[in-house]
């Protein structure tokens, strides 16, 4: 790679990566993160379609996960939640419908 960059600033969680130190010490030993996805984080039997048009779908198989990390629904407002596709704003009120039930 004989391209430049300029890092603004890091702060973030990173997959394989606790901190922005591991991170580049990924970056440089080229390491890549991406592994299939696991079942408790994305049922491919109602998500995978190889068609990369198909609507709420994904074509892909791995991807890099965060370990640990799990979504806090209840976090999320309105105006995020109108950015998304009707199917997901629909799934993720229905999710926190249920964890607010508990």
């Amino acid at each position: 790679m004989n391209e430049s960059i300029a890092i603004v600033g890091m702060a973030c969680i990173y997959p394989d990566a606790r901190s922005p130190i591991e991170l580049w010490h990924n970056i440089l030993a080229q390491r890549r993160a991406f592994r299939c996805l696991p079942a408790n984080r994305l049922r491919f039997d109602d998500y995978f379609n190889p068609d990369r048009e198909a609507a709420d779908c994904t074509y892909s198989e791995q991807a890099a996960v965060i370990e640990g990390y799990e979504l806090r629904v209840s976090r999320l407002t309105e105006l995020v939640l109108h950015r998304f596709s009707p199917f997901l704003r629909r799934a993720l009120r229905f999710r926190m419908a249920i964890s607010t039930s508990h």
